[in-house]
């Protein structure tokens, strides 16, 4: 079974809304994580790196994905 390549884009795109709207509240998580419990230690820095790391490689994977050719 294929997808047509409209179908792919559509989802891709969708993917890549979807991923920029995690980004936007992880960025909030970590404001929010600041401000109440002033965690300044190696292994908040690790989870919220880590986070963020994996938002932002999906959000570059559906972009690259929907800008596909094939």
């Amino acid at each position: 079974m294929e997808f047509s390549r409209k179908a792919v884009r559509r989802s891709a795109i969708f993917g890549a809304i979807l991923f920029s709207l995690f980004l936007l509240f992880d960025f909030n998580y970590i404001k929010m994580q600041s401000s109440i419990y002033a965690k300044n230690d190696w292994a908040t820095a690790l989870e919220m790196a880590f986070i963020l790391y994996l938002d932002i490689i999906n959000l570059l994977l559906q972009i690259l994905e929907a800008m596909g050719n094939s």
